[in-house]
This record gives structure tokens, C-alpha cells and sequence, in this order.
């Protein structure tokens, strides 16, 4: 599993995002432990969309890095949002 040439040539084409979700029980705690803290010291260009994950989302991380991609895609300009459909009212209310 990775992102070589020759593994990416597998996805569809074409395809404008690609999320990788990994579930993994054993590292999940001392991961989320290690980032205790750093939200707030931590933060994302101004020019991209981001959600911080809070532990209250559970396990949403699949959704999560659906909306990333589609709101970085539209601010961009690969993907439209119909306009003041609820997805493009989400985004301009969260920026």
C-alpha cells in the first residue's frame, strides 16, 4: 500500500481526491494521547479548508476527509458547489 505511480494507477480515472483511511485499535490511543494538546499550537494554511477531528466525533474520519476534499476542491475551483445548496452554506458558515 502507498502512493507510488504504479499503485495510484489502480484508482479510477478520473478521480479528483483520494482518502486513506487506516483503522488501527493498537495505536489509536497513544496517538490521540501524543496530540493532546497540540490542536491549538497546530494550524492549517488559511487557503485550506480544515476540521479539527475533537474525540467526540468518534469515528468520523471517513467523513471528515470527504468534506476536506471537497471543500479544498471547490475553493480551487475543480468541483462547483451548487450555490446555497447546504454543503456551500456549511463552508461559508465554518470559514
Amino acid at each position: 500500500l502507498g502512493l507510488d505511480p504504479e499503485l495510484l494507477a489502480f484508482v479510477p480515472q478520473p478521480t479528483v481526491a483520494v482518502c486513506l483511511l487506516f483503522p488501527s485499535r493498537a495505536i489509536r490511543k497513544p496517538r490521540l494521547e501524543a496530540l493532546d494538546g497540540q490542536q491549538e499550537t497546530r494550524r492549517a494554511p488559511p487557503s485550506t479548508f480544515y476540521l479539527i477531528q475533537h474525540k467526540e466525533f468518534g469515528n468520523a474520519c471517513g467523513t471528515i476527509a470527504a468534506v476536506h476534499a471537497v471543500a479544498n476542491l471547490a475553493r480551487v475551483g475543480c468541483v462547483r458547489l451548487a450555490p446555497d445548496s447546504p454543503i456551500e452554506r456549511f463552508f461559508a458558515k465554518a470559514e
